[in-house]
């Protein structure tokens, strides 16, 4: 299992012979020793890292799934921990008062507001820059239902995403195998596409089908090892699955 943070850097340089690429991996923060522990890039510890998000100013945020937490990884490399106490747990809160269960996908707004896939809590929270922990969407049992964001279900939420004006959060709803949007202002759930069965089918809304969805990326750069899809019309938001 992997329990540090590492930049891979891509340097290009022209030899006699054309473009050369040289890669290079540097360690950002992490001992290799699971734990955890905040401070210096040489002593801060994770245990099972699994999703990244980064800010305009270069922090990372880190979805510290074998703490049951989120950590904040500076551009320097120290790390601290944001919210969750690293038991597993079912708890808004404010830092160490907080407690998830297997967060395993993290997005960061450009005003440091950090969605969680909370996925063994079927919910979707938000942590603010302070820490404070609250309930986006999803109450905290699996299911497959629309409607008000207190009301409305999921199925171990995988992959989180913001649209490009940050009005939308959308969801990887692994188990429910479709993909869920939750409006920001209105605090209301849709099931944009997939109908709850597992199966791979293109198509609209309900008559899409897809299997065990785990990342959603807003973007317009694609790149994966696993079977790409996308919903129309937008064809920016890319949807991957396991192959």
């Amino acid at each position: 299992m992997t329990r540090a943070i590492s930049w891979v850097l891509l340097v290009a340089s022209l030899g006699a012979g054309g473009a050369q690429a040289q890669i290079r991996v540097e360690t950002l923060s992490g001992t290799g020793q699971a734990g955890l522990a905040d401070g210096s890039r040489q002593i801060g510890q994770l245990n099972r890292p699994h999703g990244l998000a980064v800010d305009g100013r270069g922090n990372v945020y880190v979805s510290d799934r074998g703490n049951h937490a989120i950590r904040v990884v500076e551009a320097n490399g120290d790390i601290r921990t944001l919210a969750g106490s690293g038991k597993q747990g079912n708890a808004d809160g404010v830092g160490a008062a907080a407690a998830f269960n297997q967060p395993i996908a993290v997005v960061v707004d450009k005003a440091g507001n950090i969605y969680v896939a909370d996925r063994d809590n079927h919910v979707v929270r938000s942590v603010d820059p302070s820490g404070k922990v609250v309930v986006v969407a999803g109450t905290g049992a699996a299911g497959l239902a629309d409607g008000a964001a207190a009301s409305a279900q999921f199925n171990q939420p995988y992959g989180v995403a913001l649209s490009s004006d940050e009005k939308v959060l959308y969801v990887a709803d692994y188990l429910n195998h479709a993909i869920r949007a939750i409006d920001l202002a209105t605090k209301q759930v849709a099931t944009l596409a997939g109908n709850g069965k597992a199966g791979f089918a293109n198509g609209r809304g309900d008559q899409t089908q897809f299997n065990q969805p785990t990342t959603s990326k807003w973007t317009r750069l694609v790149g994966s090892m696993c079977r790409i899809r996308t919903t129309m019309p937008s064809v920016a938001l890319i949807l991957t699955e396991p192959s």
